[in-house]
């Protein structure tokens, strides 16, 4: 495991947790488009379990060890966190942030750079996944394929969609 922010310092791990009318403020304050700003909120959630389980202000899964982000996110970062992955299990390098706002605008970035949101087209072609995001239901597999698991065969269950089409209409009506 390389660690690609080696002139970060090595921080320790510090659960984070934040109320989520605070992201809904932080993301209203943001000029991303509408449908980032949707497409933030859903992510966000889903990542975080609400704003309840946040490495070091990193509630998007954001990692030190899988390559170099733009240098524009330099001045975001605040270090790099050791912690064991919750999904595979494996010990894996968090990018660590200063505070929400850092984290939630590199999200934002990130998610209107990689074209996820609705109305929005994936091109990853390392990962062989090219997709048009038309709707809720392809916003659900984008996000597995493209940001969950970095594979073009894996597909949501009914489950995560079912939740993504909830969270979207909440999105819709908070965020216009």
């Amino acid at each position: 495991m390389k660690n690609y922010y080696s002139e970060k310092p090595i921080v320790l791990y510090k659960r984070t947790k934040v109320n989520m009318q605070e992201v809904i403020q932080e993301i209203q304050k943001t000029n991303f488009p509408l449908a980032v700003k949707h497409a933030a909120y859903m992510v966000f959630r889903k990542e975080s379990a609400n704003g309840q389980s946040g490495v070091n202000f990193n509630f998007s899964g954001l990692q030190a060890d899988a390559g170099k982000w733009p240098q524009e996110y330099d001045r975001l970062i605040s270090g790099v966190v050791q912690k064991v992955e919750n999904g595979t299990g494996k010990l894996r390098l968090f990018l660590a942030f200063n505070n929400l706002a850092d984290s939630l605008y590199m999200l934002m970035d990130r998610l209107q750079a990689r074209g996820l949101f609705v109305g929005g087209r994936i091109d990853m072609p390392k990962l062989k996944i090219h997709m048009d995001v038309p709707d809720i239901e392809q916003f659900a597999r984008a996000y597995k394929k493209s940001w969950a698991a970095g594979s073009n065969a894996a597909e949501p269950t009914a489950a995560d969609t079912a939740g993504f089409r909830s969270m979207y209409k909440q999105a819709l009506a908070i965020f216009s």
